[in-house]
């Protein structure tokens, strides 16, 4: 029996998370550990690559460290870092997402050392080819799969940025974040919009001048070369590689002119899809055939989802008495979660920083805070791939506690799993006594289709309809449906 087959690939989807220390030092001596008032990290990843049984990802922690001598000044250190981890069986694909927890400084050997735990969570993809038969010859029940191919991106951009303030002595801190909030696929290429979000703490020359900081929301548009179909469904992410800062004092007008220079590296894929017809069932009326089956599991993106979210509440926070509360700094996102309730996802996290104050003696002091928030999004389906940011932070005190703002934005997919159940091989296991009746007679049952009513009087289709003249399926049950031979 001779038979067709193709190739398609069963995605199989592997996560693991993975916790490990960085130390980096950040060039303070043991004297200035009481005068530290910050340490903002942020990742900055680098490439996430399989070869052969092992995946290898890495990047670098920037720690910024705002500290008091005789007036505010910043260190900044960033420690490399890269790691192996052993997989089972080869993987097509792999990413990293990273997030940070449990930030400290200690003081070793009268060098100070900014440590933390990088919490990363790996996604491993191997595409596990599945032959399957698309046509053979003998009596068979076709059906249709829908084939998803997915064809990935990746594309680094500059983003600059510049505004205007008064006469600045130095930066004290400069992160930025980035979120894509559109991805549409048009012939060949894909048009991503997205948004960074640059925060910058900078220290005037004025005396007993406050800190200045700006939240800058900056849009952006990318087109990026892809093999995409108009129309086909696309996710993408967006994440900042390097932010460099320039300052440019004006004597003569008084104002510093601040541009800024922000790598982000575009990533994602257009996902294409196909129809394509498969033997769902086989059967002969001389041989006796042994069947083998498998079920094909795909996950195919239904929509790529965007949002904004506001969330007021109070923040945990030693505030410190007959204090002056000045400004938040280093505030970022420490984790984050999601997860399906129903027909609502539910997502949420930490936001965690540091509160400036000027007690009474006009001294800086700074608190650690923290605001946990959670909120839900009606969604159809389940959902994969979340990525939230931060855009911008607000607090102010009343009755001596702290209340922030939160302006948040979010990214995420919609998914569905299709599972289709493929003939994989046919094989004739002997000769089939042959029908030597004149007529044969089958009694519907209530929902059988035509290929059951075939497959049981070993007849082809359009046998059975010139010999059942209006009979429609699926049977209502009771029918009687008669075949006749020549002897």
């Amino acid at each position: 029996m001779t038979a067709e087959t193709k190739t398609i690939q069963k995605t199989v989807k592997d996560r693991e998370v993975k916790k490990n220390q960085i130390k980096c030092a950040l060039n303070l001596t043991e004297d200035q550990f009481d005068k530290i008032l910050s340490v903002t990290p942020s990742v900055r990843a680098g490439k996430c690559s399989v070869r052969a049984n092992e995946i290898t990802y890495g990047g670098t922690v920037v720690f910024n460290a705002v500290f008091l001598s005789d007036e505010l000044s910043r260190v900044e250190a960033g420690a490399k870092f890269s790691f192996k981890s052993a997989i089972e069986g080869e993987a097509n694909d792999s990413y990293a997402s990273f997030s940070i927890e449990d930030t400290s400084v200690r003081n070793d050997g009268g060098m100070l050392y900014a440590v933390c735990t990088l919490i990363t969570e790996l996604t491993v993809v191997k595409n596990v080819p599945v032959e399957y038969v698309c046509a053979l010859d003998a009596l068979v029940k076709t059906e249709t799969l829908v084939r998803v191919e997915k064809e990935k991106f990746e594309k680094t951009f500059t983003l600059d940025d510049e505004f205007q303030t008064k006469r600045i002595k130095r930066a004290l801190s400069s992160e930025a974040f980035a979120i894509i909030t559109a991805a549409t696929a048009e012939d060949n290429c894909v048009v991503v919009d997205g948004e960074a979000v640059l925060n910058v703490c900078l220290l005037p020359f004025s005396e007993n001048g406050d800190i200045i900081k700006e939240n800058r929301v900056i849009p952006f548009r990318y087109e990026i070369e892809a093999n995409a179909s108009d129309g086909a469904e696309c996710a993408a992410k967006a994440e900042i590689e390097k932010v460099s800062l320039k300052i440019f004092v004006d004597e003569e007008s008084g104002k510093s002119s601040v541009s800024a220079a922000i790598d982000i590296c575009v990533s994602g894929y257009a996902q294409n899809t196909s129809e394509e017809a498969f033997v769902a069932d086989a059967y002969s009326d001389d041989k006796e055939l042994k069947i083998s089956k498998e079920i094909i599991s795909q996950s195919a993106v239904t929509a790529f989802k965007s949002g904004s979210r506001k969330i007021s509440d109070k923040a945990v926070c030693t505030v410190p008495e007959y204090s002056r509360f000045i400004k938040l700094i280093g505030e970022r996102i420490e984790s984050s979660y999601f997860e399906k309730d129903g027909d609502n996802l539910v997502i949420g996290g930490l936001i965690v920083g540091d509160a400036l104050f000027s007690d009474d003696e006009e001294r800086l002091v700074n608190k650690p805070f923290s605001m946990p928030f959670e909120f839900s999004e009606r969604v159809d389906g389940d959902a994969d791939e979340l990525t939230i940011m931060l855009e911008s932070a607000n607090a102010k005190l009343r009755s001596g506690e702290m209340e922030c703002d939160l302006n948040l934005d979010y990214s995420f997919v919609t998914i569905s799993t299709m599972e289709t159940e493929v003939v994989t091989k046919v094989e004739e296991t002997g000769d089939k006594k042959p029908n030597v009746s004149a007529v044969s007679v089958y009694v519907g049952r209530r929902g059988d289709e035509e290929w059951d009513v075939v497959k049981a009087l070993g007849v082809d289709g359009t046998t059975i309809t010139e010999f059942n003249e209006g009979v429609s399926f699926p049977l209502k049950g009771g029918e009687k449906i008669m075949v006749f031979r020549r002897l």
